[in-house]
C-alpha cells in the first residue's frame, strides 16, 4: 500500500519530486510515509498503464496537483477522474486537490479548476510562505489526525510580542544553513553477481591497487557500481558469471535494508577518497577523520580561494615537559539518506595526537574537545563545514568521489533551508562567508593563522591532557 498517489503534469515534476521527498522523510507511527510517483515507481520496461492503475488502486489518497499545465494534459485528467468515480460525493475524502499555480506561468491566464473539484477544500501551495503550514496540514491528513481546533490566526505560528512575549520569534524570513552537503549525481545502477568468496580480505589482497573501488559482499553476492561485463571490472575474478543482476540505486534508496548497504558502499568510497588527500580516519571510529602530520616541523595549512593568510588545520606543539602534542581540526563524516536524496553529513570537531599521527585517548581528550567546541559560534562552525567541503573538493568546483565506474558528485556548499520566522537582526552574514570562495590545502611554506589552535593548545598544556590525569588512556572515555 502507498499513502499518496501524486497526480501531476510533467511541467510541475521538479516541485512534485521535492514534495514527495519531504513526505517520505516524515513518518506515520513507526514507519515512513510512502508516495507513488511515476519518476520513482515506474522502471524502464514496466507497463506504464498497469503501473499507474496499480498505484491508483493501492494509494490511500490521491493528490491532484492543480496548475494550468496539469489541466491541459490528458493523463492527469484520466488519473484523478478514475479516483473520483470511486467516491463521487467525497464522503471518503480520498481525493486531495493541491493548488500549485493560480495563473499560467507564460500567459498569466487564471486557472480554470474543474467543476467536480471546486467543492472540495484544497491545499494552497501557491506562495512559498504557505509551504510549511500547508505541508503540516497535509501530513495531518495523511496521518488521519483530526483538524486542530483554535488554530493559528496567521500563517506564522507566532503573532507577535504582544500575545506571546519577548521570546516569540519575529516575522522575518530567515535562511538556515545545515551541515549537510547534497549529492547532485550518483550512478544509476548497482550491479552484482554470485560471489566466489565471502572474505573481503581476499578481494583487497588480490587487487592491491592504488585505488580500490567500493564493493560489498552480502547474501552470497558481490555488489559494486561496475557492469559485470566491463573489461576493466576489477571484481570479475570473484564473480561466478551465471547470476548477474542490475538494480536501480533509487530502489536501494527506498528500501530500509538496501539503503544501509548503499550508505556503507558510499562511506567506503569516502574513506578511499580521503586517503589520497592525506586525510585519515580512526581505526575504531571509521567516520572520524583528521589531517595527520608526517613532518612534525611542518604544519598543514588551508587557504581560501580568495587568497590571504591561510588557517592552520594541524600542527605539532611542545608541552611544558618538552613532550609533543598534535592539535588537529577533525570532522565526523558519513553519508545519510533523507527521503529520496543522499547527503554527506559533516560534524566538525577537534583531534589530539601524541606525535601528529597517533591519536590520544581518554576521557579528558573528549572533555577538552567538547569544551572548546561548545564555545564556537555558528559562523565558526559554518566556516569549518565549508573548509572540510573545500578540502574534499581539492580545489575543484565539486567534490567528485570515484566509484570505479562513475562517480558521486557533491556540492561542497552546505544545503540551505528557509523559514518564515526567526530572530530579527541575528542572521549570519552568509554572503560574506560564501564570498570567501573555494579553497584547499596549500603545500608551500606559507604561515597559517594559529589563533584557534593556540587557544586549544593553551588549554591542553595546562594539564587537561597530562599523563597524570586518571582519565588519560582510559578507553572507556573515548
Amino acid at each position: 500500500m502507498k499513502d499518496l498517489f501524486l497526480c501531476h503534469a510533467g511541467a510541475d515534476k521538479a516541485w512534485v519530486c521535492e514534495l514527495g521527498a519531504r513526505l517520505e522523510s516524515a513518518r506515520i507511527g513507526n514507519r515512513s510515509i510512502e508516495v507513488f510517483l511515476d519518476e520513482w515507481d515506474i522502471d524502464y520496461g514496466d507497463n506504464i498503464v498497469a503501473k499507474i492503475e496499480e498505484g491508483l488502486k493501492q494509494a490511500r489518497f490521491c493528490a491532484v496537483v492543480l496548475s494550468p499545465a496539469m489541466l491541459k494534459r490528458e493523463w492527469p485528467k484520466a488519473e484523478w477522474t478514475a479516483r473520483f468515480i470511486g467516491d463521487p460525493t467525497g464522503k471518503k475524502g480520498q481525493l486531495i486537490p493541491i493548488l500549485l499555480h493560480e495563473h499560467d506561468l507564460d500567459t498569466r491566464e487564471p486557472i480554470d479548476i474543474p467543476m467536480l473539484l471546486r467543492p472540495i477544500r484544497r491545499f494552497d501551495f501557491t506562495k512559498p510562505s504557505n509551504f510549511e503550514p500547508e505541508f503540516e496540514e497535509l501530513l495531518r491528513k495523511l496521518r488521519g489526525e483530526r483538524p486542530r481546533r483554535g488554530g493559528w490566526r496567521s500563517q506564522s505560528p507566532y503573532d507577535g510580542e504582544a500575545d506571546h512575549g519577548a521570546e516569540a520569534a519575529d516575522d522575518v524570513q530567515e535562511v538556515l544553513v545545515s551541515n549537510m552537503l547534497c549529492v547532485e549525481h550518483h550512478p544509476e545502477y548497482i550491479w552484482s553477481d554470485a560471489a566466489t568468496t565471502q572474505k573481503s580480505t581476499d578481494v583487497w589482497n588480490s587487487l592491491k591497487k592504488a585505488r580500490v573501488p567500493p564493493f560489498l559482499l552480502a547474501d552470497g553476492r558481490i555488489y559494486s557500481f561496475y557492469d559485470p561485463d566491463a573489461q576493466d571490472n576489477p571484481f570479475r575474478p570473484f564473480m561466478s558469471g551465471n547470476a548477474r543482476k542490475r538494480e536501480r540505486v533509487l530502489d536501494w534508496i527506498g528500501d530500509p535494508d538496501r539503503s544501509r548497504q548503499l550508505v556503507r558502499l558510499l562511506n567506503d568510497a569516502l574513506q578511499e577518497h580521503n586517503f589520497h588527500l592525506r586525510i585519515r580516519n580512526l581505526k575504531d571510529n571509521r567516520k572520524q577523520y583528521y589531517c595527520p602530520i608526517y613532518d612534525s616541523k611542518k604544519p598543514r595549512v588551508f587557504r581560501w580561494g580568495g587568497g590571504g593568510r591561510g588557517r592552520t588545520i594541524a600542527k605539532v606543539a611542545e608541552r611544558p615537559d618538552k613532550s609533543a602534542i598534535g592539535i588537529h581540526y577533525s570532522s565526523r563524516m558519513r553519508f545519510l539518506i533523507l527521503g529520496s536524496r543522499i547527503f554527506l553529513l559533516i560534524e566538525p570537531g577537534w583531534m589530539f595526537t601524541s606525535d601528529g599521527v597517533t591519536p590520544l585517548e581518554g576521557k579528558q581528550v573528549t572533555v577538552l574537545s567538547t569544551k572548546f567546541g561548545g564555545k564556537e559560534r555558528n559562523g565558526a562552525v559554518l566556516r569549518n563545514v565549508l573548509m572540510w567541503g573545500m578540502l574534499l573538493a581539492n580545489r575543484q568546483d565539486r567534490i567528485r568521489i570515484g566509484l570505479g565506474c562513475g562517480a558521486l558528485v557533491i556540492d561542497p556548499v552546505p544545503t540551505l533551508a528557509g523559514v518564515p520566522v526567526g530572530v530579527d537582526g541575528d542572521a549570519i552574514n552568509l554572503d560574506k562567508i560564501f564570498s570567501e570562495g573555494s579553497g584547499g590545502e596549500v603545500t608551500d611554506d606559507g604561515v597559517g593563522n594559529d589563533e584557534e589552535l593556540d587557544e586549544v593548545l593553551a588549554m591542553a598544556v595546562t594539564g587537561a591532557l597530562g599523563e597524570d590525569d586518571p582519565g588519560f588512556g582510559d578507553e572507556e572515555g573515548e
